[in-house]
């Protein structure tokens, strides 16, 4: 039961957060938001290291749903503003899927290798750091776009 109050907490996150950017992506800035989600990730490991309560866990995963919904709706928007006029969208595309099926098989052998040897709590934590570094290179490697409403407002 828990299990599955769980999965739905997260999607309940992920549709809070698609509707979010559908409707504030360009105000808010792409970077500042793309920034946050990858932040999401380490906080969301050093809460889960906190407790086992279940309210509190639905709590976090709630959390979490935000963070992959920012970055499952972001992403291909920011894909468009980055290959534009390249024709390279859909091998960029390609590549994040590639990207993402390899960062989610080497971070779960990382991280069940830090569990058996560290235990849950450092490999929350441990993992949360990971996520911290990714998020510093990310701020200062990705830069602004412009949004689409300021694009077409200088192009004419």
């Amino acid at each position: 039961m828990l299990t599955s109050l769980l999965m739905l907490a997260s999607q309940a996150g992920m549709l809070a957060a698609s509707v979010l950017v559908g409707h504030r992506a360009d105000k808010l800035g792409r970077r500042r938001l793309i920034a946050f989600e990858f932040a999401m990730l380490p906080f969301q490991g050093v809460l889960t290291a906190l407790s086992t309560a279940p309210a509190y866990l639905l709590a976090v995963q709630l959390f979490g749903g935000v963070g992959k919904g920012l970055f499952a709706a972001l992403t291909p928007i920011w894909l468009v503003d980055t290959t534009r006029g390249s024709g390279r969208y859909n091998l960029s595309q390609g590549a994040m899927a590639t990207m993402g099926g390899l960062g989610a098989t080497t971070s779960g052998l990382a991280s069940e290798l830090m569990v058996a040897h560290l235990g849950y709590a450092a490999a929350f934590v441990g993992c949360g750091m990971i996520g911290a570094a990714a998020v510093a290179l990310l701020w200062l490697g990705l830069p602004q776009q412009q949004s689409r409403a300021l694009r077409s407002a200088t192009a004419t």
